[in-house]
């Protein structure tokens, strides 16, 4: 008999656990019908686990497998019931997650509802409720529950040139500690530089902390002054391996909006020849094959296209 490794039996106690919460949900509510799933009422769901025990989780695995049995009526209930739960369900969520209902229409033929939705996500849901936002304001909680007075804005590699001066460095959260310098307001305000900037944000306690810096020259973390180094001039510190994978992945991002609204439209007006899948679309367009050029011809033809 062969012994499960540790990995296998932690996956194992998380599918046991997971298909528990979801007994549960089902025991509490009809997740396999229309009334059952709209009579959920909008409130915050705890049940042991924070993130497998909220129901707006269930709903999201739930929409799932009615996709896979091919009841989108059923899905799209389940997502739509799962955004109105998520933003008081004390978990952050990424713009995905809201967005998974604007695909599930559009997967059902339901294009101009899948407009109305998107336009619905972006308005109530996203902004003040996405994952970065949800994540800082968390941070600022914690700050304020241990006593911390700094942050540190942690580094990425691939970023833009004005990250790459604010980066790496600790700041006095309300600009009280004169040592280091103050959080920008817009970071204070909305927990990110700019629209689109990824960067995270900790609390940070000198008492318990060593500032370490990595090298990329010596592939190691070296110990600096956090005041010195949190103080050194405001420049663009990338390397020129770091510029070429920030624009690649600036470039990859706008292509792949380029790519999904053409298929959009392809897959709302051409739904005979279009791709059933967007990575199947992208396949045939990256190897411009006969049926991407066929798919293309039609498209002309018939004045189907977004420039």
């Amino acid at each position: 008999m062969r012994i499960k490794d540790p990995e296998e039996l932690r996956q194992a106690e998380y599918d046991r656990m997971r298909d528990d919460i979801n007994k549960h949900f089902e025991r509490e509510f009809d997740l396999n019908s229309l009334d059952g799933i709209n009579s959920i009422p909008v409130k915050k769901y705890v049940y042991r686990d924070e993130v497998l025990g909220n129901i707006a989780y269930v709903l999201q695995r739930k929409a799932t497998m009615h996709k896979g049995d091919k009841r989108m009526d059923l899905a799209i209930a389940c997502l739509r019931k799962s955004n109105e739960i998520m933003p008081i369900s004390g978990i952050t969520w990424s713009p995905k997650d809201y967005e998974r209902l604007d695909k599930f229409l559009k997967m059902d033929g339901q294009f101009n509802e899948a407009r109305k939705e998107k336009k619905n996500i972006e308005r109530k849901y996203t902004g003040t409720n996405d994952i970065g936002y949800m994540a800082w304001k968390q941070t600022l909680k914690n700050c304020k529950e241990l006593g911390y007075r700094h942050v540190y804005m942690h580094p990425h590699n691939s970023t833009c040139a004005e990250c790459s001066k604010h980066q790496n460095r600790i700041y006095s959260i309300n600009g009280e500690d004169k040592r280091f310098p103050k959080l920008p307001d817009v970071v204070l305000q909305t927990g990110k530089l700019h629209e689109g900037c990824r960067h995270s944000f900790s609390g940070y306690d000198l008492r318990f902390y060593t500032f370490t810096v990595y090298n990329p020259l010596t592939g190691k973390d070296e110990e600096k002054d956090p005041i010195t180094y949190s103080n050194r001039p405001y420049i663009d510190e990338r390397t020129p391996q770091d510029i070429e994978n920030y624009d690649k992945y600036i470039g990859d991002i706008k292509q792949e909006a380029i790519d999904r609204a053409d298929y959009d439209l392809y897959r709302e007006h051409l739904p005979d020849i279009a791709p059933k899948s967007f990575g199947g679309y992208r396949r045939m367009k990256n190897a411009n094959s006969k049926n991407y050029q066929k798919l293309l011809e039609v498209a002309y033809e018939k004045g189907i296209h977004n420039r």
